[in-house]
């Protein structure tokens, strides 16, 4: 063999060993199992007064993540006997699992950061006698995509009550036990299962015409299934038993038809979306309290309620539809898409506008907040913003204007990324 034979020969062996231990690296890692079991930390690492009270008595340690978590493959994170707080968004994808036992699992971050956690594919998310919690003043959501799971069992909220919304989407699925306190959003075909739980707020999505026609109950103890058999556009179900519910949103999307029955404080939300577009929802005199019988009208969708008592009323608009309304006390009013609201003579808790969307208050009082994204608008006419205990925030970020004229705010004012509240 001559030395060129030589030198490419040895090439070879090297690069084919090299390329072997890489793929075995790489094998490992996709099915390693992480385990959190790190030795206590000084408090003084923890963000500053963003944390939940707890001596940490209960917990081994505590372990602080400040990056993103990502998993993948058949990675799996075992969180076990901590005090784990995290500060970013996690991701699982593939057959990744995460798994918290027996641990204060807390989600920490700046004010008016958006984290969340994103499931995908078949991971899995299990939850086991642990303490979730949430700063109120943030903004934390669970997504289960595709046919990612979550199982959860024996699970509590902090004593403030905050917690993270749970959205199931797609073939998503969730089986839950024993849970105080949790947001549920079911959509798509989404199956979901809650037992002995209580204080929950269930939010079912309504395709394009649907049809409805509910008694949605505040306690079940036998088990209740919804949609019922004569229900229609509704593909995800929801199943209960032994609960209880603190509030049910009800959606009226367009071309539905709703009819609640003999309900206790339910959240009635409003959609102006797809396939609406350029259409005007007008509402007139919307107040809280006890219906005993009567219908309104939104384009093509109707809501009949019959001996049902209304909590809030929420408005969301997309698309460039447009909101009118006059003479009415309202939760939220959301915008997005080139959206257009015109408040006149009413209370609104809280506004968000974005992506070049529009709001022009006249005559009308703001108790809690609003928040201008995207290069979206909103103006106040004659208006008082501010609650009672004078607790309210103005908002405008990236291009957005907040303008204020002849109207009395006691409002903190924040302008960030070139947003501008102007006071005339």
């Amino acid at each position: 063999m001559d030395i060129f034979s030589k030198k490419t020969y040895m090439m070879i062996v090297i690069v084919t060993c090299t390329l072997a231990f890489l793929i075995g690296v790489y094998k490992s890692l996709r099915t390693h199992t992480y385990v959190s079991r790190v030795p206590p930390v000084t408090t003084s690492t923890l963000p500053a007064d963003r944390s939940v009270k707890n001596d940490n008595s209960d917990y081994e340690g505590i372990d602080v993540e400040n990056k993103p978590i990502i998993l993948r493959g058949d990675q799996k994170l075992v969180i076990e006997n901590q005090h784990y707080l995290v500060g970013e968004s996690i991701v699982l994808k593939d057959n990744a699992t995460l798994v918290v036992r027996n641990s204060l699992f807390e989600h920490v971050s700046s004010l008016g950061k958006i984290i969340a956690l994103n499931a995908y594919d078949n991971s899995r998310v299990i939850l086991q006698n642990s303490i979730l919690a949430v700063s109120c003043e943030e903004t934390v959501s669970w997504n289960f995509h595709d046919s990612a799971s979550l199982a959860a069992q024996d699970i509590t909220t902090t004593a403030a009550g905050c917690f993270p919304f749970q959205k199931f989407m797609d073939s998503s699925r969730a089986h839950i036990t024993s849970w105080d306190s949790v947001n549920v959003t079911t959509c798509d075909n989404t199956e979901i299962t809650l037992q002995n739980s209580k204080k929950l707020l269930l939010d079912p999505c309504f395709g394009t015409g649907a049809r409805v026609d509910e008694a949605f109950p505040q306690q079940t103890t036998a088990a209740y299934v919804f949609p019922n058999k004569n229900e229609f556009e509704i593909s995800s179900v929801l199943s209960l038993s032994n609960s209880s519910v603190k509030m049910w949103h009800v959606r009226v999307v367009p071309a539905s038809d709703i009819t609640i029955r003999n309900t206790d404080n339910i959240s009635l939300d409003i959609h102006a979306q797809r396939p609406w577009e350029q259409k005007t929802v007008s509402a007139r005199g919307l107040m809280n309290g006890l219906f005993k019988d009567e219908t309104l009208k939104f384009v093509d969708a109707k809501l009949h309620l019959l001996n049902t008592s209304v909590r809030a009323w929420n408005f969301f608009l997309e698309h460039t539809n447009k909101l009118y309304l006059e003479n009415s006390a309202v939760h939220t009013i959301t915008e997005s898409e080139d959206t257009v609201a015109i408040v006149q003579d009413s209370i609104i808790d809280t506004i968000e506008t974005k992506d070049f969307s529009e709001a022009t208050f006249q005559k009308s009082r703001l108790l809690e907040a609003a928040y201008s994204f995207d290069k979206s608008k909103i103006t106040f006419i004659d208006s008082t913003i501010g609650s009672d205990d004078g607790v309210s925030t103005l908002r405008a970020t990236n291009k957005s204007v907040i303008t204020l004229t002849h109207t009395v705010s006691s409002a903190t004012m924040i302008e960030d990324l070139q947003g501008k509240i102007v006071v005339q």
